[in-house]
């Protein structure tokens, strides 16, 4: 693969970043390989939680990466699977966990 190959060069300045220019332009996106050329990225410790058994992480400073970390800590003391997706107190615990993340 190009990324095996080339690293994050061939991403940003390579064939890749040609490819994504290429079909951004016949989508209407609008972003260049000039564009992707000049991404300046930064490594971050990621903010992490475990959930059943799970370890989840979200880039910081993400608001609501930081949320749905705190849904998930909410919801670990649920037996969400028992519920059954989609049903009325699946939905219900949802809503609450989300307002619960949010509020906080």
């Amino acid at each position: 693969s190009v990324l095996a190959s080339e690293g994050c060069n061939g991403f940003y300045n390579g064939s890749i970043a040609e490819s994504i220019e290429n079909f951004g332009g016949a989508s209407g996106l609008k972003i260049t390989r000039a564009d992707m050329s000049g991404h300046a990225g930064q490594w971050v410790r990621p903010v992490n939680i475990t959930y059943r058994g799970v370890t989840v992480c979200e880039l910081p400073p993400n608001p609501q990466g930081v949320a749905a970390l705190e849904m998930l800590n909410i919801l670990e003391g649920y037996n969400v699977s028992a519920m059954g997706f989609g049903s009325a107190d699946y939905l219900h615990l949802s809503v609450e966990a989300t307002k619960l993340a949010f509020a906080d």
